[in-house]
């Protein structure tokens, strides 16, 4: 029982770092309208 499961958790190390690419990307896109937001009020200040 040790071995299965020391085996499955190897093969989800795996799968964790191919699905981070996805992960970042679909996080940036999510944020991309919080980051305009934060530009659009970094920018006023800097005008100001």
């Amino acid at each position: 029982m040790t071995n299965i499961m020391s085996n499955h958790g190897g093969q989800h190390e795996h799968e964790i770092p191919s699905n981070l690419p996805s992960i970042t990307i679909a996080f940036l896109i999510s944020n991309e309208r919080v980051v305009r937001q934060l530009d659009a009020l970094v920018s006023n200040m800097t005008m100001r």
